[in-house]
């Protein structure tokens, strides 16, 4: 007998858990971090190529993978939106194997500024804006909030100074 090759054994998708990060609630793009992604979409077999599956309580938004190398897998959100205040699940499949379901991020509010009318003295040092949704890791500044002022013939900037849900304080420029 003639030893012939039958299948591959490949290893089961593994959802990372020390990635997992915020997504905005209108995140267009999803990136997922883990291990035994499929390497080279274009050499992929037909029905083998990588699929996420997202989930959310009472929602199952699609998301149509757009790369993917061993460990990131990105793909593009479309159908039910994504809820806020949730964690976002997910199981990857791919080379024939699923994940397990695993937790690929905590989906952010859109933050909502709230209008004021208040007068703003020109030497003030900190400007105050009150919303709902901002999201801030401590201590300031970070990536997850910034603020861009825009002022008639001029550019000012607004260094964070601290951020709550509902409120940011930060220094003018």
């Amino acid at each position: 007998g003639v030893n012939v090759p039958v299948a591959n054994i490949v290893p089961n998708p593994e959802i990372g858990t020390i990635d997992i990060y915020d997504i905005s609630q209108s995140a267009q793009v999803v990136t997922i971090r883990g291990s035994n992604f499929l390497i080279n979409l274009a050499t992929v077999a037909p029905g083998n190529e990588p699929s996420v599956t997202l989930i959310q309580p009472g929602r199952s938004p699609n998301c149509q993978v757009l790369s993917s190398d061993a460990t990131t897998v990105v793909c593009q959100v479309s159908g039910d939106a994504l809820l806020p205040s949730l964690n976002l699940t997910a199981i990857v499949a791919s080379n024939g194997a699923s994940s397990s379901i695993g937790v690929v991020g905590l989906v952010l509010p859109i933050p909502v500024i709230t209008a004021t009318s208040h007068d703003l003295a020109q030497d003030a040092p900190f400007l105050t804006i009150m919303g709902t949704g901002f999201q801030s890791a401590n201590p300031p500044p970070d990536a997850l909030t910034y603020v861009n002022l825009t002022q008639e013939g001029a550019t000012p900037t607004c260094v964070i100074y601290s951020v709550t849900p509902t409120m940011i304080v930060c220094q003018v420029d």
